[in-house]
């Protein structure tokens, strides 16, 4: 497989941070905050990686408090933008949370964060 200089520089920065990291959950905090730098640019983003386990749903590194927690409160009702992508499989964008329809009680509870 080739991959493009994106990918392979992307690629680079995840064998590289690894090797340096020893705790796997300080690991998963810097690849959220690298996906985070990489699509951020001027807009505020989070980001936050949630591992799909048997039993239960669990945030499993962040790029910031604010995106653990947004990830804990949408665990709790089962449903959010991130269940949605691990259900169906394809990339889920929110242009602006204030008008979205999708995961009203999530997206409208004050502990999520969100606004």
């Amino acid at each position: 497989m080739r991959l493009s200089s994106s990918q392979a520089a992307g690629a680079e920065a995840l064998d590289h941070l690894l090797s340096e990291e020893h705790e796997l959950g300080g690991s998963l905090d810097t690849l959220a905050a690298i996906a985070r730098a990489k699509i951020a640019g001027d807009t505020v983003v989070d980001c936050g990686i949630t591992r799909e386990g048997r039993r239960r749903t669990a945030v499993v590194g962040s790029s910031s408090p604010r995106a653990r927690l947004m990830g804990e409160v949408r665990a709790g009702y089962g449903c959010g933008p991130c269940l949605h992508a691990q259900e169906t499989a394809p990339t889920v964008l929110l242009d602006d949370v204030g008008t979205e329809s999708r995961w009203s009680e999530y997206i409208a509870d004050p502990s999520a964060g969100i606004r």
